[in-house]
């Protein structure tokens, strides 16, 4: 039992997620990534837990999984698709989480910034902040030449007389 209980502890302190779903519109053929990752006890069930509730928010528009998402070859500008529930946050993104600066208010759409080039996203960093609410988790992705798609949740600060009752 003794043995156990270290084998026990480094599991939970080392567990990670990486997840990454392709849906596709069947109408429009348009397509959207779902990628989340997180690690330890507490960053892998809210990575899950985010990476779910993305998909089923996409299949509540009429996406189906599968398919490959088409890669950036300079046809057409990449793009980083930007979202929070609830909406109108602050999107702050950057090389890590100590280095974040104010990109966008979701919902926001960017195109990549050489439409002509071999286009890619280096892995990049993202958290939502908005007044009366609790900073987002951050999520930090890795480098894609996909379109990315980051949706974002935040949760109310409740008053201090709402939590006495």
């Amino acid at each position: 039992m003794k043995t156990l209980l270290p084998i026990f502890a480094l599991l939970l302190l080392t567990s990670c997620a990486e997840m990454n779903t392709t849906l596709v519109n069947p109408e429009t053929k348009e397509w959207r990534a779902c990628q989340n990752s997180g690690w330890g006890w507490l960053g892998t069930p809210i990575a899950i837990a985010q990476h779910n509730e993305c998909v089923k928010r996409m299949k509540a528009q009429g996406y189906v999984e599968g398919g490959e998402a088409p890669a950036g070859d300079g046809s057409a500008p990449i793009k980083i698709i930007l979202d929070s529930d609830p909406q109108g946050a602050n999107i702050l993104a950057g090389v890590d989480p100590d280095n974040m600066v104010p990109i966008a208010i979701t919902p926001a759409t960017i195109d990549h910034p050489r439409p002509s080039a071999k286009q890619f996203w280096q892995a990049e960093c993202y958290k939502a902040r908005k007044e009366n609410y609790y900073d987002s988790e951050v999520v930090c992705l890795g480098r894609t030449e996909q379109d990315r798609v980051v949706t974002l949740s935040l949760e109310p600060i409740r008053a201090a007389s709402a939590l006495v009752e």
